[in-house]
């Protein structure tokens, strides 16, 4: 886990507008929708899902791509749910089930997931549209700098795919967040990404389109 905790940053995105319209660092194909499936079985949209890779995931997963979302997914959703978790990405054609391979420990500042499809054949497509999918190199920074621009894409609650561009207000944030006085966040950034419901789990990306950060909440509701 601590390898993972340098290419996971956390990243608060701070719900300011007026970011400037530019072009994308990277294109959206690599990002999807995480939902759960409820006692009535409907999809219920829960968080942002991307593709990423790095060979350091490699010893971990036995693989270099997995799903990147964020920890706090899984704990949004109800108690009494069903815990059947399902990503759907923009193509339209690609749809699987989930399984969880890798959480961040929410409590110590993690905000993480990583998740594989599930071979499951009454679910999942072929493993050809998975393999299809575009994924995000993982970058192996340690810090990111201040003023330094970023970027993200994310599913904010009945928009669908939404993209947002600000700068890093903050590289470190080595205080207490207000709010969770009480959980000691890692490498938590702060940033002006507009993000909404929704967007928690969406990679964010530097200039060279690498995934340097997760988007794990606003300050502001």
């Amino acid at each position: 886990m601590s390898k993972l905790a340098p290419l996971l940053t956390l990243a608060l995105g701070l719900s300011l507008a007026g970011s400037a319209l530019a072009r994308p660092f990277t294109t959206s194909n690599g990002v999807g929708t995480l939902y759960f499936k409820d006692e009535s079985g409907n999809m219920v949209t829960v968080c942002t899902i991307s593709k990423v890779s790095s060979e350091k995931l490699t010893p971990k997963l036995g693989k270099a791509e997995a799903l990147l979302s964020a920890s706090h997914c899984i704990l949004d959703v109800p108690p009494n749910a069903l815990t059947f978790f399902y990503a759907s990405f923009d193509d339209g054609l690609s749809f699987f089930r989930l399984k969880p391979i890798i959480r961040g420990d929410l409590s110590q500042g993690f905000d993480f997931s990583l998740w594989q499809p599930l071979d499951d054949k009454n679910v999942a497509r072929s493993p050809l549209a998975f393999n299809a999918i575009k994924s995000y190199p993982l970058s192996s920074r340690k810090e990111l700098e201040f003023g330094e621009e970023i970027d993200s894409w994310g599913m904010p609650a009945g928009l669908g795919l939404t993209y947002t561009k600000g700068i890093v207000a903050q590289p470190n944030v080595d205080r207490p967040i207000i709010s969770q006085p009480d959980i000691n966040w890692i490498g938590l950034i702060s940033a002006d990404l507009n993000c909404t419901g929704g967007c928690s789990g969406s990679s964010v990306f530097d200039s060279k389109g690498d995934v340097v950060a997760v988007l794990v909440g606003s300050l502001f509701d």
